[in-house]
């Protein structure tokens, strides 16, 4: 069987943004390193039902507590979205709308897409990467669109709404990548 061309491009645009979210993680994990496990014993945990403020540790680098916190969010949404987006370019491309299983699990990618971005939508951003979520936000609208156009395609078995899908996720992932370009250069920026 022959690979449409259209299908090959999102393989490669799957590769790059699969790149750039390692790249994205090995920052941030370089900038903000996982903190060390550290035995603790009973007297240094406590429990109150008073209302309390958890203090937490000064940033390591000129980011602000609310853009680390952001940083963190998108870095592990991000995995998600490309996880999704990997397993639903490899359905597309042996498109089988007539296929109950094809269906299914085609379903259940479109599915994760909707949600992801949903959840997404209602993340509050600090000011200063506004840009940066207006991107990423804009490339998960495009693959809700692409979606969308999956389950009209599969309802109606219209072969061209799958193509139109393909189309989304290709300009969504353009953006993602853009995106986490640009909080990539926030990143180095502010180290």
């Amino acid at each position: 069987m022959r690979i449409p061309p259209i299908v090959k491009a999102i393989f490669i645009l799957i590769v790059i943004l699969a790149v750039w979210i390692g790249v994205g993680i090995f920052i941030y994990n370089q900038i903000n390193p996982p903190a060390q496990s550290a035995t603790t014993t009973p007297s240094q945990t406590t429990t109150t039902t008073t209302t309390t403020t958890t203090t937490t540790p000064t940033p390591t680098s000129n980011l602000s507590l609310e853009e680390q916190a952001y940083i963190a969010k998108i870095t592990d949404h991000s995995s998600r979205v490309a996880a999704a987006v990997i397993s639903l370019s490899e359905l597309l491309a042996d498109s089988q709308i007539d296929n109950a299983a094809w269906v299914s699990q085609a379903t259940a990618q479109t599915e994760t897409l909707q949600s992801l971005h949903d959840e997404m939508v209602q993340v509050s951003t600090p000011l200063s990467t506004f840009e940066i979520h207006y991107k990423y936000t804009y490339a998960l609208s495009l693959y809700e669109s692409a979606a969308e156009a999956i389950d009209q395609g599969i309802a109606d078995q219209d072969i061209n709404l799958i193509q139109q899908a393909i189309s989304f996720m290709n300009s969504g992932t353009n953006l993602l990548n853009n995106s986490l370009v640009m909080l990539n250069e926030f990143i180095a920026e502010h180290s």
